[in-house]
């Protein structure tokens, strides 16, 4: 993927929605749409719901990379926890935190991070998932420029930390959205 990158070098926007990557956008993928000079934005589009057939972004390599990204959209589908519950016969209400069989939840965690936070400076625009979104990390930066927000799934822990932390810390915040559900049976999860 991305040998004709270079060809380009006017690219603003790549949009990735090829199911070869159903199992996560491999770093060097990622990598080589960043190497672009005037890139703003990657959408991963359906591009599966899982990084767990690939090695996970290096946090120091991300950190050093100088890209113009301002915008990010890793949409999944809705349904995915009730789908993969289903998948794993999780039907019973005894509820984990987190739960043991969503290790690709982490791995999905591992991998976006890197990207997330380094955009902090940049990013105008944030469509994530809110299982494996960086929460935490993200309240502790300024996010200066952020105007959208969506984060969007279900979340994954009864204890998920509040939403507000992180909005205290973008000021140009327009429009924010919320489709996030709770897991049955578990609690309700405050938003601010």
């Amino acid at each position: 993927f991305g040998v004709e990158l270079p060809y380009f070098p006017h690219l603003e926007s790549i949009s990735i929605t090829d199911w070869e990557y159903s199992s996560g956008i491999p770093w060097e993928a990622v990598k080589r749409c960043l190497s672009i000079p005037n890139l703003v934005s990657i959408d991963f589009g359906e591009c599966g719901d899982s990084f767990h057939e690939i090695d996970p972004y290096p946090a120091s390599e991300v950190a050093a990379l100088r890209h113009t990204l301002n915008s990010l959209s890793y949409k999944t589908y809705s349904w995915r926890m009730l789908l993969i519950r289903n998948h794993f016969k999780l039907q019973s209400l005894v509820f984990e935190d987190p739960p043991s069989n969503y290790k690709f939840i982490e791995e999905e965690r591992i991998c976006l991070s890197p990207l997330v936070l380094s955009m902090h400076r940049s990013a105008t625009s944030l469509v994530l998932p809110i299982e494996s979104v960086p929460l935490e990390q993200m309240a502790r930066l300024e996010w200066p420029h952020l105007r959208s927000l969506e984060l969007e799934g279900e979340y994954a822990t009864v204890q998920e930390p509040h939403i507000r932390d992180l909005l205290s810390h973008t000021p140009r915040l327009s429009r924010l959205s919320l489709p996030v559900s709770r897991r049955c049976g578990a609690g309700r999860v405050p938003v601010f």
